[in-house]
């Protein structure tokens, strides 16, 4: 696995993936979100290959995270 591309991806998340977009989290939204972790990726020289070979699906590690942050703050409330 690329170490690399799984620090990226992870404080990508923590960064991007915020409890605003928890609140209503749409497929246009998701999709929103996973062209700008690729463009960041890209820009960071972080290939897209390297990206799927940690969380397979962008996407779905997204809304994974969202999942995350609604978890949370139930447990919190």
């Amino acid at each position: 696995m690329d170490e690399a591309a799984e620090a990226f991806m992870d404080a990508w998340l923590d960064a991007n993936v915020t409890h605003k977009h928890a609140k209503r989290p749409s497929s246009k939204t998701i999709k929103a979100l996973a062209r700008r972790c690729i463009s960041d990726a890209e820009a960071a020289a972080i290939p897209l290959e390297s990206l799927e070979a940690v969380v397979c699906d962008i996407e779905e590690a997204i809304q994974d995270e969202l999942n995350f942050i609604e978890t949370v703050k139930a447990k919190s409330a």
